[in-house]
């Protein structure tokens, strides 16, 4: 029960249209021993298992690694995309998922009901249920900082606001013509490994409505609150990624120190941009027009010169 008496510090919440840096950037911040993110493993087994000694969980992880070795194989282009690492850094959005309010089924599934239904959620529960989790998971392996990250919250700052109030909200700005169309590749792989016909137009034109949707209500947040936001665009975050990092960790109030500085420095150099394969993709694909992509996205792109 003291679990829930557990205090989760001011987190780094990374929050950004998804294709527009939010995985590069967390796992390079996630490379820091005293910043504490939400390890793919942990996402899938949040307890320890029946005899498991403290700080060792070696086959929580193991088993993780073959679900991971086992999508490498099944789906080798996804990783050209979105390579998925059991020790890793993941989505908080995957915590959410225990909750049953969360965007994973929307995004790997066409479920409209679903989503029509989960568009019109109080998320409070959902967020309250996550710092749970996360104090569940400081309780097994405790760090000083956490750092959070999923586009999902952009629909959600002002929820997650109040079950964090002290955030600081990292927002990623990149191309709404690039993220659509690297997206809906995304989500065309994505929905292949679960179903055998995939209307990938059909797909993109729906996450292409519910993403201009999140990026407005994001903006209304701003609004409100302007002191809590940092902004990160993608070529400046691909030119020169640790002083992004520099930013970000002085407005959170935290020192980067050489040897952290190090730790992601090699962070970096295990994992180069195409690792895995190129990503190819175009708008065209997916029967969407740039003049649509920019009419969704209007405000958005007046708001941070896109």
């Amino acid at each position: 029960p003291e679990i829930t008496d557990l205090p989760i510090t001011p987190p780094i919440v990374i929050a950004g249209l998804q294709r527009s840096g939010t995985t590069m950037l967390h796992r390079l911040i996630g490379a820091d021993p005293q910043m504490r993110s939400v390890g793919s493993w942990e996402v899938v087994h949040v307890l320890p298992r029946k005899h498991e000694k403290p700080g060792k969980p070696t086959v929580r992880i193991a088993q993780t690694r073959l679900a991971e070795w086992s999508l490498r194989y099944l789906n080798p282009q996804f990783f050209a995309i979105h390579a998925v690492e059991a020790d890793g850094p993941e989505e908080d959005v995957l915590l959410q998922e225990y909750s049953l309010l969360s965007q994973v089924p929307e995004a790997m599934l066409t479920v409209p009901s679903y989503a029509d239904w989960l568009a019109h959620q109080d998320m409070h529960g959902s967020y309250a249920y996550l710092k749970t989790l996360l104090q569940v998971l400081a309780f097994q392996n405790p760090r000083p900082r956490w750092v959070l990250k999923t586009p999902a919250h952009l629909e959600h700052l002002d929820t997650l606001l109040d079950v964090f109030p002290d955030a600081v909200i990292v927002q990623t700005h990149r191309d709404p013509l690039r993220t659509t169309a690297s997206f809906s590749s995304m989500l065309a792989h994505g929905h292949s490994m679960f179903s055998d016909h995939v209307d990938a137009e059909a797909v993109a034109r729906h996450w292409l409505r519910r993403n201009g949707d999140m990026v407005d209500r994001a903006l209304d947040v701003r609004a409100i609150r302007p002191d809590v936001f940092l902004d990160v665009r993608y070529d400046d975050l691909i030119d020169d990624p640790m002083a992004q990092v520099e930013r970000i960790y002085a407005a959170a109030g935290f020192v980067l120190t050489d040897s952290t500085r190090s730790r992601m420095e090699e962070h970096r150099a295990g994992h180069a941009q195409n690792a895995h394969g190129v990503h190819r993709y175009t708008l065209e694909e997916f029967g969407i027009r740039e003049a649509e992509v920019n009419a969704v996205y209007a405000r958005y792109r007046a708001a941070f010169d896109l």
